[in-house]
């Protein structure tokens, strides 16, 4: 994600004046929509020959998907399992999981409790773009 390469391949990312492109499914996208861009999404970008596969052969984005070319790209968060030190005497340096789906920015003090899974990245100014078109100015 930090290096903006494809999410398969992992060569560079599709990029053009309008920016990297994102393909997200269209219920991660509604979501994200909702809570704006800026919230963080958890995938990587892609480039146009693996989204030329991607979209037909995964099939969360066969039921759906978004294609976004977004100009700017910031790292806002990380998601993955939190845990803590056991604070009970007869367990010293033990440590308990306190939620295993949490999401906090770089900011949170909590972070070095946190065993990443997914990093987070803010879409600045995204904006949704024709895959099939893109795809026939790639080919």
């Amino acid at each position: 994600m930090r290096y903006l390469l494809c999410q398969v391949c992992g060569q560079p990312a599709g990029r053009t004046d309008a920016g990297t492109l994102w393909v997200i499914d269209t219920l991660s996208y509604t979501v994200v929509e909702a809570r704006g861009l800026d919230a963080g999404v958890r995938e990587p970008p892609i480039c146009q020959p693996c989204a030329r596969i991607a979209v037909r052969a995964c099939p969360v984005l066969r039921e759906g998907y978004v294609a976004l070319r977004v100009p700017e790209v910031r790292l806002v968060g990380v998601t993955g399992v939190l845990c803590a030190a056991d604070p009970q005497p007869h367990n010293p340096g033990e440590i308990r999981v306190l939620d295993r789906s949490a999401t906090m920015s770089y900011t949170d003090p909590r972070l070095p409790w946190m065993l990443v899974g997914e990093i987070r990245a803010e879409l600045v100014g995204a904006t949704p773009v024709d895959l099939e078109a893109e795809l026939g100015s790639a080919a």
